[in-house]
């Protein structure tokens, strides 16, 4: 029996609808550009998104002493404003190795924040800041962190700089501003309610003077309740906290080293409502040399309280990796990860409404033929520009070659 015209009207909406969905996701616009202009062993790209959306890359480079943070800048059109690649920071001797970890924009260029290792052990890890003006090049010497305690620095609201040491006594998180000369200054702001063990911090700068820190690390037992792997945040306004803090996660993490773990959780603002979101990994090992792991999501609002449920993002796979996410102009989030097939990169746009959190459509593979021979992607970094999304990431060979041809980074518009 046929079905009746206003059922078969709604089911040729209906299919309508899932097909528009499925195909709502982000496509490139032309293949992949190399980055880089010299040879050597590039890893890990960063992009910030100037206010006229011409941007700038930062990325390491692993290869031949002495190693030094380099950059490129581009219009907003993608063009390349320097010929060649940049160094954007003088800092270290031959020994020494930079790591690029964050590259944010600032009202009139951009700040570039890396960890500093002295493989001879002779000097303390350290981390530096180092301004760069708005076509990239570096502004004067990069500014260390002086003080011994501070485990992490991270951007603020309004161009302020934040750094994050841990009282392993108090099992509390405490963070200060950082001042120009590098020396943290003002009030100490407790971060946390509850005691943590072995935590791991993050800021995020929110709209106005707001920010978010979300943190993960171990519980402390109770009798009611064992130690276990928790992810938890807190926003603050006008560097003061705004309300309690509550947990990211609804699954539970392991207790007593035992899986589920918790692996590099990463946090994202959200311009369009003031709200953020997190994304983790959820593995059954670590330190292994096959673990499983999945992609979890989770969006939150303006006042802090959960907006969606927790989203299992990927399917569990072998050596997943996760990469970054952003937002768009219209609050949805772009995932770039790293799936268990090592020559892909992949990624997925996921929207939030009504309460609810799903994917715009299917993922799709970020990198090309156009990057070959470097076929082996790995970390990478992506910024929507009001118009597009731009993704960088680096990669390595699985052939090896001669001339120093390691490593390469890449740039490829989506729209």
């Amino acid at each position: 029996m046929s079905p009746k015209p206003p059922v078969l009207f709604c089911a040729v909406l209906l299919a309508a609808l899932i097909c528009k969905n499925l195909a709502a996701q982000p496509a490139p616009v032309g293949p992949e550009t190399r980055v880089d202009t010299l040879a050597a062993l590039p890893v890990c790209p960063h992009l910030a998104v100037a206010p006229d959306r011409s941007f700038e890359v930062v990325w390491s480079s692993h290869e031949f002493p002495p190693f030094t943070p380099q950059g490129r800048h581009y219009a907003a059109d993608g063009t390349p404003t320097d010929p060649r690649q940049v160094q954007t920071s003088g800092v270290g001797d031959f020994y020494d190795t930079p790591t690029v970890y964050l590259l944010s924009p600032l009202a009139d260029g951009y700040r570039m924040l890396f960890d500093l290792f002295d493989e001879t052990l002779e000097h303390p890890p350290s981390t530096l800041f180092q301004r760069l003006d708005r076509a990239g090049h570096p502004v004067g010497p990069a500014v260390a962190v002086s003080d011994a305690s501070i485990r992490w620095v991270w951007p603020g609201p309004g161009g302020l700089l934040y750094a994050g040491s841990y009282q392993a006594r108090q099992k509390i998180l405490v963070i200060q501003q950082v001042a120009s000369t590098g020396r943290p200054t003002g009030l100490r702001i407790t971060v946390n309610d509850q005691p943590v063990d072995n935590p791991h911090l993050q800021i995020v700068p929110l709209d106005g003077r707001e920010f978010v820190a979300v943190w993960t690390g171990t519980s402390v037992a109770t009798r009611r309740s064992p130690a276990r792997q928790v992810i938890r945040a807190r926003r603050f306004r006008a560097g003061a906290p705004d309300g309690k803090e509550f947990d990211v996660n609804v699954s539970p993490g392991g207790a007593n080293g035992e899986p589920p773990f918790f692996v590099s959780p990463l946090a994202v603002a959200d311009p369009q409502t003031g709200g953020f979101a997190v994304a983790w990994l959820v593995a059954d090992a670590v330190n292994t040399t096959h673990p499983s792991s999945s992609i979890h999501l989770r969006f939150f609002g303006a006042p802090g309280r959960p907006a969606s449920p927790e989203v299992t993002a990927t399917p569990a796979g072998l050596l997943l990796s996760l990469a970054d996410a952003a937002f768009d102009d219209a609050g949805n989030l772009l995932l770039l990860w790293q799936p268990p097939l090592r020559n892909v990169l992949r990624a997925r746009l996921f929207r939030f409404a009504g309460g609810s959190a799903g994917p715009a459509g299917p993922a799709f593979q970020v990198n090309s033929d156009a990057s070959a021979p470097f076929d082996l992607p790995g970390c990478g970094d992506l910024a929507w520009t009001g118009g597009g999304w731009w993704i960088t990431w680096s990669a390595g060979r699985s052939v090896p070659a001669t001339g120093g041809q390691f490593g390469a980074v890449f740039l490829r518009r989506f729209q």
